[in-house]
């Protein structure tokens, strides 16, 4: 008998630089029939984001109601279900209501159901919303035949919930490293006239942090540091993003004539490669799941100053020796930290290579065959399907 190729279908929540090169690598090899289901368009969800379709097969779920900030139903979600005939879905742990209705419907179909979670621990489930969150998450990995995760942080996450390990892989948030690695050497040998444009002089030190611009990024601890390390040092700090609070940030520098500071709003994904390459150092204060601003830094060879409540950084595990993660709200270690950097820019070079060269092994020909695994794993050998 012939056997076919496996329906994979993956439902997103838009296309994304952290996967379209993981998909893309996916769809090359010809292994799979792959088919992306994007909850929402890319335009619309992150306008600073590149233009342009995905090269890979896929398509919009389109109208939608939104119940709540943080979840939606889709109008239409099993038409393009039973349409797709898939034999593996992916599934993902936001915008609730339509994953339920999709886990429901592969359920009842008897469609094997893969979970993509970028979650991690960090706070104790203290009140009813976050209890029956966890007792959702608990129903939908008894229901699912493998998990699809970022990173280390997430996997020990999933393992708390008793996922076995042989069912968790890696690599859903993952940049097209080899392209920006080359990138960044284009732009790196321009360092001095990018600083030039941003006001910067040469012999300052720049401090880069990329993030959302909300309470739990700790942006304030972030200036109360810097402004500290500013009475001292000539240090810069590049602020890129947007958020609920980012007009007190902005009225803060200004009430406090802090003039070193450079805040942008989103940029586009290509034009960030410019201000990594300005940086001495990159930052990431407060608390993040998962964040891929770390791995661009790590490309960028910068050493990466941040928190145990990082999840990104649990991948980078045993190159914090000589700039120690910190707890989230702890000030003091930050100051020292940034200012260590200040102080050794050769110490603060060389730990920025060891961070390049642990992020090269994190690439998207890896993150494709942790997918591959993971869509095997979910087949488990299903008569009449192709899986290599």
């Amino acid at each position: 008998m012939t056997k076919r190729k496996a329906r994979v279908g993956i439902i997103a929540t838009h296309p994304a630089p952290y996967r379209d090169a993981t998909f893309s690598m996916l769809h090359s090899d010809g292994v799979y029939d792959l088919n992306v289901l994007f909850l929402f368009d890319r335009e619309a969800e992150r306008r600073h984001w590149n233009p342009g379709e995905p090269p890979y097969p896929h398509r919009y779920l389109g109208g939608y109601v939104r119940l709540h900030k943080h979840s939606v139903l889709h109008l239409h979600p099993l038409r393009a279900l039973k349409n797709g005939r898939y034999d593996v879905l992916f599934i993902p742990c936001h915008n609730d209501l339509t994953a339920l209705v999709a886990a429901a419907y592969a359920t009842a179909c008897g469609t094997p159901l893969v979970y993509c979670a970028d979650s991690v621990r960090i706070h104790p489930l203290f009140d009813v919303r976050s209890r029956l969150r966890d007792g959702l998450v608990k129903c939908l990995l008894r229901k699912s035949k493998a998990v699809w995760v970022p990173g280390l942080a997430s996997r020990e996450y999933m393992l708390q919930y008793g996922v076995p390990p042989s069912r968790i892989f890696e690599g859903s948030y993952t940049l097209d490293v080899d392209t920006l690695l080359e990138a960044m050497t284009g732009v790196e040998k321009d360092r001095s006239a990018i600083r030039r444009n941003l006001g910067i002089e040469d012999g300052a030190t720049v401090f880069l942090m990329v993030a959302n611009m909300i309470e739990n990024r700790r942006h304030a601890l972030l200036l109360d540091a810097f402004e500290r390390l500013n009475r001292e040092r000539d240090v810069f700090l590049i602020l890129v993003g947007d958020g609920p609070e980012r007009p007190g940030i902005e009225e803060r520098c200004s009430r406090r004539k802090l003039r070193n500071v450079r805040i942008y709003r989103e940029l586009p994904f290509d034009d960030l490669k410019f201000c990594y390459a300005a940086a001495d150092a990159y930052v990431h204060t407060g608390y993040e799941p998962y964040s891929t601003a770390l791995d661009y830094g790590a490309i960028a060879a910068l050493p990466l100053l941040t928190t145990t409540a990082v999840g990104a950084a649990r991948n980078y595990t045993g190159l914090f020796r000589e700039f120690p993660l910190t707890d989230p709200d702890d000030g003091g270690g930050l100051f020292e930290n940034m200012k260590r950097a200040a102080l050794s820019p050769a110490l603060a070079g060389e730990t920025g290579r060891k961070f390049r060269d642990r992020v090269r092994e994190r690439n998207s020909r890896w993150a494709a065959d942790q997918l591959k695994q993971t869509i095997r794993t979910a087949l488990c050998g299903r008569a009449g399907i192709q899986d290599r």
